[in-house]
């Protein structure tokens, strides 16, 4: 029997959530495992439950922006170690835009990656925004951003949707289809 969300009890489904928020929030984490060991031991099925579960603490919708896009970062280094065989020193150096553009050449045979990569530069944009500019006022932009991704990317609904969890639900589909992305050709060069 292969690992689904349906099929992990509650209580591993909250072990997976501790195990990201932990490998972002805290350098020396509990568990004694780096960032990219931690994120290996998320089974694919769960990280979008693990990437919401993350993100649903919060309640402003600034907070889980600015929380989202680093979660999405985690992934795009992960795709960056599966798929291009990127150092953790090179990862490091990059910016999320870098990262996006290291990934685009393997958009050419990857349609979801291209889907994805696209939103994450727009989501990248109100990032910048957010950060840059006193009074972003962004918050339509970002309800726009956010039904947009959930209109391409079928996700599992973990509860009633909402302007902000709108938002939590786009970032953590979009965790999933990274994710997904850099697991299945990792599971190629085996």
């Amino acid at each position: 029997m292969g690992i689904s969300a349906a099929n992990v009890t509650k209580e591993a489904r909250g072990r997976y959530a501790q195990m990201l928020c932990g490998s972002l929030t805290s350098p020396g984490n509990t568990f004694g495992l780096t960032n990219t060991q931690q994120l290996r031991l998320i089974p694919p099925p769960l990280i979008d439950w693990a990437v919401w579960a993350n993100l649903d603490r919060y309640r402003d919708t600034e907070l889980i922006l600015l929380k989202g896009h680093l979660l999405l970062e985690v992934m795009l280094s992960e795709s960056l170690r599966a798929r291009l065989s990127r150092t953790e020193t090179q990862i490091r150096k990059l910016s999320f835009r870098e990262k996006l553009k290291a990934l685009a050449p393997l958009t050419e045979t990857d349609q979801a990656l291209a889907k994805a990569l696209k939103f994450l530069e727009q989501l990248n944009w109100l990032r910048n925004k957010l950060a840059h500019e006193p009074f972003p006022g962004i918050r339509t932009e970002l309800a726009t951003w956010s039904d947009q991704v959930l209109s391409v990317f079928a996700t599992r609904k973990h509860q009633r949707y909402t302007p902000r969890t709108r938002i939590t639900q786009a970032i953590s589909a979009l965790a999933k289809s990274v994710y997904e992305s850099a697991h299945s050709a990792a599971q190629l060069k085996r």
